[in-house]
């Protein structure tokens, strides 16, 4: 009896060693089978999913005085495509808000250099000029506070609703300007040419006042050039002297420019006869 129940352990033991690898292995590739189905699974819901639409204003610069005042009447703004959309974003639309009370009031006035849909593509950025003519809605620099907003929407889904973008958690306090500067001539009686060169902007600025003329007009004892710093809301006064026929009739140029960008502010047409 012994013997028998000896007998029965041992065929037992050896069963169990015999089926528990092959239970192991069958597992082991359940296991593998569900783990690479759900792996797969998580992917297609990724790459099938929508892409969020990112477009971010990751510039606002350039604020300018075009007019013989020192209000902000143009300024850029770079949008980028920073989102992970492969296609084009399209901008729709832009408003500009004045904020600096705390309260949105918007500047109607205010005008791009784009047309409806212009696309970005996915990592590029679109510059844009926005300028006003209207002196109501136009800026003061170190006292307007502004938010830009902007629509847009996918470029292969243009039946969607058009989703907005803005600098609204960080409004813009609008800076300082350098310049413009006008020129105005005080003296055009021949032989001598008087100019007077104004600094309309807040910050001082490097500036190039130069006369070109024709080359039958000579100077007599300087540059046809002028370089020279101008504080902000100050002038300077420039006179030349030219050698000319009598009688005739000389047209000359005036151009100022920034010394630094190159950026003309204004030129200027001066007739003057001998």
């Amino acid at each position: 009896m012994k013997k028998l129940h000896f007998l029965f352990l041992l065929l037992k033991k050896q069963s169990r060693r015999a089926v528990s690898p092959v239970i192991a292995t069958v597992l082991l590739i359940a296991l593998v089978i569900i783990a690479g189905f759900l792996v797969s699974l998580i992917l297609f819901s990724t790459l099938t999913a929508p892409r969020p639409l990112v477009l971010s204003i990751t510039d606002i610069d350039q604020f300018t005085t075009t007019d013989d005042d020192q209000l902000i009447d143009q300024f850029r703004v770079i949008l980028s495509n920073t989102g992970t959309i492969r296609g084009l974003i399209l901008v729709n639309s832009f408003q500009v808000y004045n904020v600096t009370s705390g309260t949105e009031e918007k500047l109607e006035g205010w005008q791009a250099n784009i047309t409806e849909n212009v696309p970005i593509l996915e990592g590029q950025s679109l510059s844009l000029l926005l300028h006003s003519n209207s002196k109501e809605f136009q800026l003061e620099a170190n006292k307007t506070k502004i938010v830009i907003e902007f629509s847009a929407k996918r470029a292969d889904s243009p039946n969607d609703k058009p989703k907005t973008f803005s600098n609204r958690f960080s409004p813009l306090l609008v800076p300082p300007t350098k310049g413009p500067v006008i020129v105005n001539v005080i003296k055009r009686t021949a032989p001598f040419l008087s100019i007077n060169a104004t600094n309309l902007g807040l910050l001082s600025v490097d500036v190039t006042i130069q006369v070109d003329f024709p080359t039958d007009l000579s100077l007599v004892n300087n540059t046809n050039f002028l370089t020279a710093t101008i504080n902000g809301g100050t002038s300077i006064t420039e006179t030349w002297q030219f050698n000319g026929t009598v009688g005739a009739t000389y047209v000359l140029v005036i151009t100022a420019f920034d010394a630094v960008t190159r950026q003309i502010f204004e030129q200027e047409l001066v007739v003057m006869q001998f």
